[in-house]
C-alpha cells in the first residue's frame, strides 16, 4: 500500500504541476502533436501504476500473483504494437508520434480496465464484510459551496442506513461544531453503497476520458478518496472518507465528540 500512495500521491501532484492546454484527439483517439501525446502518456502510465498497484493490494495472493504475470506479457505486446505503429510511418517525428499515440491509447485503455478490476475487487470486499453498521468521517474539496459544506462531519450508519451526520469542523455561520449537520443536498449524508454507486457511474464507456482516481480501503475495501482531476461538475466532488469505524460485531458507534 506504500507503494500505491506513493504512485496515486505522484499522479496528483503530476497532474496539478505539468497541467497542459487542451489538446484535441481525432476520432481514434489519438493526437496529432507530440506535444499533446507526450504528457497524455505520462498520466496514462501514471494512472495504470496507480490502479494496478491499488488492485494487487485488493486481490487474494493467488489472484495477485497471475496478474503480476499477465501484465508483464501484456506490456511486452505493447511495446511490440508501438515499435510496429513507428516503424509503419518510417520513423523520424512521425514515427515517434504514432509510437507515442499508440502506447497511450493502449495503456489508457489498460487503466480503465485496471480501474474496473480495482472497484469490483473492493466492492467484493465489502460485500463479503457484511458490515451494515459503521461511521466514518467525509468531508469534500467544493470551491463554489458556502463555508462549512464542505465539512467535515461525521456519518454514523446503522442497518445500511444513515442515522446521524455531525458537524466537526470549526464553527461556520449556520454550522456549529459538534451540531447535527444540516446539508440542503444531503451530499454528505452517504453510506458506502452510495459511494460505490457514484464510483461505478463514471466506470462506463462514455465516460473514457472523464477521468476519475479512486483509491481502497485494503481490508474491507470501503472507498477512502474519490478525485475527479478534470474538475468539478453537477454532483461530482473530490470526497475524502477518513477514521472509517465499524459498530458490528459487539462494537459500538463513536459519534459526536469521541470521534
Amino acid at each position: 500500500m506504500i507503494r500505491f500512495a506513493l504512485a496515486f500521491t505522484l499522479l496528483l501532484a503530476v497532474d496539478t504541476v505539468t497541467a497542459q492546454p487542451a489538446c484535441d484527439r481525432d476520432a481514434g483517439g489519438a493526437f496529432d502533436d507530440i506535444v499533446c501525446a507526450a504528457p497524455a502518456l505520462e498520466t496514462a502510465e501514471r494512472e495504470l501504476e496507480a490502479n494496478y498497484s491499488q488492485l494487487l493490494a485488493l486481490l487474494p495472493a493467488a489472484e495477485a500473483a497471475a496478474l503480476r504475470k499477465a501484465q508483464d506479457a501484456w506490456l511486452k505486446a505493447v511495446e511490440a504494437d508501438a515499435l510496429v505503429a513507428e516503424a509503419r510511418e518510417g520513423g523520424g517525428t512521425a514515427g515517434r508520434l504514432a509510437f507515442t499515440n499508440s502506447r497511450e491509447k493502449l495503456i489508457r485503455e489498460r487503466a480503465l480496465e485496471t480501474a474496473a478490476a480495482a472497484f469490483q475487487a473492493a466492492r467484493n470486499r465489502w460485500t463479503a464484510s457484511g458490515m451494515g453498521s459503521y461511521s466514518f468521517t467525509i468531508r469534500i474539496d467544493c470551491v463554489l459551496c458556502g463555508q462549512g459544506e464542505n465539512g467535515p462531519v461525521r456519518v454514523s450508519v446503522r442497518s445500511g442506513r444513515v442515522v446521524g451526520a455531525t458537524y466537526i469542523g470549526n464553527t461556520r455561520p449556520g454550522y456549529l461544531k459538534w451540531h447535527p449537520f444540516r446539508e440542503k443536498e444531503r451530499r454528505l449524508r452517504v453510506t458506502v453503497p452510495m459511494l460505490f454507486s457514484q464510483v461505478e457511474s463514471r466506470l462506463s464507456p462514455r465516460h473514457e476520458f472523464d477521468r476519475q482516481w479512486v483509491t481502497y480501503d485494503p481490508g474491507n475495501g470501503h472507498p477512502t478518496a474519490i478525485y475527479y482531476p478534470g474538475g468539478f461538475e453537477d454532483d461530482f466532488f473530490n470526497f475524502h472518507i477518513t477514521n472509517f469505524q465499524s459498530a458490528d460485531r459487539g462494537q459500538s458507534l463513536q459519534h459526536g465528540r469521541g470521534d
